[in-house]
């Protein structure tokens, strides 16, 4: 190897070294951020899939037999994709949670009671008693 071929090789391992120190870091937050995604759009997805297909469905019926059956067949589709959100909006956390069992990824409300709140549900603590 000529000098140059070298001095890169080296180079290049340097940078490796560099920014393989924050690379857990960096999949951590991917990972949460991903999480972040899942609980925060998939619920809207869900509702909005279902509602869609119900309005979709609703229209059909009033239409002749074969936007009728086309209509259905939209309207069975998005159902079928909303089970899938479902699923996945289920199944994601705790495959994240295999992946990093030091880590809790869950789209629970905290169960850390805020001050002042009085407690109840959701809240972690009771309701004062009166």
């Amino acid at each position: 190897m000529n000098k140059y071929m070298k001095l890169a090789f080296s180079v290049l391992l340097i940078m490796t070294v560099i920014m393989a120190q924050n690379a857990t870091q960096n999949v951590k937050s991917a990972v949460e951020s991903l999480r972040d995604f899942f609980c925060d759009i998939m619920p809207i997805a869900i509702v909005l899939m279902i509602a869609a297909g119900a309005v979709l469905f609703a229209v059909g019926s009033l239409l002749g037999a074969e936007q009728r059956a086309k209509t259905r067949v939209w309207a069975m589709n998005m159902f079928i994709y909303a089970g899938v959100a479902v699923l996945l909006y289920v199944l994601v956390p705790w495959l994240l949670g295999v992946i990093d069992p030091n880590h809790t990824y869950s789209c629970a409300v905290s169960s850390n009671p805020s001050p002042g709140n009085g407690g109840g549900p959701g809240t972690g603590t009771a309701p004062p008693q009166t």
